[in-house]
């Protein structure tokens, strides 16, 4: 949908996402898709010279010197939908590709941050879909703010069915107080000064981290801001360089959302 030059919202539209929306459009390939969930370079024993056609993908991307980017955020820059900046320096609507510290991973858009005494993020909310798979159906509460219980705190689940409490996805104190908080990888919860929030602060045991959660933290973060919005004011970190900056700056049509759970 984001993708689509028609600007359509609704469910009866047929989306064709392109890359580019001036004189002449680019549809947005497969292998995007196959790249951002990770299984571009992956052999596939169910499907037909499966192991040919990776290699043959290997060997077209390390010809071009392409990193092999099958990563949710990695290949949106790669495909020039966004551009890299630094962990420390997301905000709401960054796209955000997670390694949890079990192995796992997951794309997602940031929700709120919290920042520390330097202006650099410490630990972050996000919005993705949220469930899991199980004896062949999917479980969960589907598109949320990462929460405990299913998201108890703003979703009803009765009879196998999810419905919300009230408008979701706007500014609400819950969202600081029931929500996950995930600590950056190498920030712990001792790290967050829980009294810099905005009143009311979360519970110490809603921010996750590795000494505390150990498989369910962030292992490892990388972070896309996209095209139009504005760059950080002052990037944390080399990942955003001056070319980029400068570019993202000429292209700026919005300004990010300020973090709500920053005490004013």
């Amino acid at each position: 949908m984001m993708f689509d030059p028609s600007g359509a919202t609704d469910d009866a539209t047929v989306y064709a996402p392109v890359i580019n929306n001036g004189t002449s459009t680019l549809a947005l390939p497969v292998d995007y898709y196959r790249l951002h969930n990770g299984y571009y370079f992956q052999v596939d024993p169910d499907v037909a010279n499966s192991a040919a056609i990776v290699a043959a993908r290997k060997q077209m991307f390390d010809k071009r010197g392409w990193v092999r980017c099958d990563d949710s955020a990695l290949s949106t820059v790669f495909f020039n939908l966004g551009y890299a900046i630094d962990i420390r320096d997301v905000r709401r609507g960054d796209l955000i590709g997670i390694d949890w510290a079990n192995g796992h991973g997951h794309a997602a858009f940031v929700w709120d941050v919290h920042t520390d005494e330097d202006n650099a993020v410490d630990c972050l909310q996000f919005l993705s879909a949220n469930g899991y798979a199980a004896n062949g159906a999917y479980h969960g509460p589907g598109v949320s703010v990462s929460a405990p219980n299913d998201a108890a705190a703003f979703i009803d689940h009765a009879d196998g069915e999810f419905t919300k409490k009230f408008e979701l996805f706007a500014d609400n104190d819950l969202y600081l107080t029931d929500a996950w908080w995930y600590c950056l990888p190498g920030v712990t919860r001792n790290d967050v000064k829980l009294d810099t929030f905005r009143s009311p602060n979360p519970p110490a045991s809603h921010i996750v981290d590795k000494p505390n959660n150990a498989g369910n933290a962030m292992a490892k973060l990388r972070a896309v801001r996209f095209w139009g919005f504005a760059p950080p004011d002052a990037p944390h970190g080399d990942a955003l360089t001056d070319e980029t900056r400068e570019l993202a700056t000429q292209l700026c049509q919005w300004q990010m959302t300020t973090p709500y759970s920053i005490a004013d």
